[in-house]
C-alpha cells in the first residue's frame, strides 16, 4: 500500500510541476508564479491578520493557564524555628511563635518520611500516640545488644594483642 502511494504522490507532483514548464499552443506556459501572485496578496493580507489574532488569543489562553497552575500546584508548607534554633517543616501547622507559611511548588522539593529518634518514640509509645514499637528503628533486637558490645570489646583486645605484637617484632628487628 506504502509503495503505491508513494507512487500516487510522486506522479500528482510532477503533473502540477508540469504546468510550470509545458507550454500552450501560443508559446506561454499553462501556470506561472504571476498567477499565483497578483490575486493572492488580498488573501495574503486577511491571513496574516487573522493570525496575528488568533496569537494574541493563544498568547492569552497560555497566561491565564500558567497563572491557575502555578497558583495549583503550589503546596503550602509550614516552617518554625525549634529550641535549639533548627528549622523544621511540615505540612500541618502547629502552634509555635516562629511558625511561618511558605508556598512551594512539588516539583521542587523531595518529600521524605520524618524521622524518629528512639527516645522520642519511646516516649511516644508511653503517651499512646504511636503504635509501632521502639525497637523497630534499632538494626538489632535490644537482646543482641549486650552481646554486640561484648564482641566488639574483644575485636578490640585482638587487635591491641596484634598491635603490641607488631610492635615487639619491628624493635626486635630494628634494633
Amino acid at each position: 500500500m506504502k509503495p503505491f502511494f508513494y507512487l500516487l504522490s510522486a506522479l500528482l507532483i510532477l503533473a502540477l510541476a508540469g504546468l510550470f514548464v509545458l507550454k500552450q499552443p501560443n508559446g506561454q506556459p499553462w501556470l506561472s508564479v504571476a498567477d499565483f501572485a497578483s490575486n493572492t496578496q488580498p488573501i495574503y493580507d486577511k491571513l496574516k491578520s487573522m493570525w496575528r489574532e488568533v496569537l494574541t488569543h493563544v498568547d492569552d489562553i497560555v497566561d491565564e493557564g500558567d497563572s491557575l497552575l502555578n497558583e495549583q500546584e503550589k503546596t503550602k508548607v509550614y516552617r518554625w524555628k525549634d529550641s535549639q534554633g533548627n528549622w523544621s517543616y511540615s505540612d500541618e501547622p502547629i502552634s509555635s511563635d516562629s511558625l511561618e507559611e511558605v508556598s512551594l511548588n512539588p516539583d521542587d522539593i523531595t518529600v521524605m518520611p520524618a524521622f524518629v529518634s528512639p527516645k522520642t518514640e519511646s516516649k511516644a509509645l508511653t503517651t499512646g500516640k504511636n503504635q509501632a514499637p521502639a525497637a523497630s528503628l534499632l538494626p538489632v533486637s535490644p537482646q543482641n545488644a549486650l552481646d554486640l558490645y561484648e564482641d566488639a570489646n574483644n575485636v578490640q583486645q585482638l587487635m591491641d594483642n596484634r598491635a603490641k605484637t607488631l610492635q615487639k617484632a619491628l624493635e626486635k628487628n630494628g634494633g
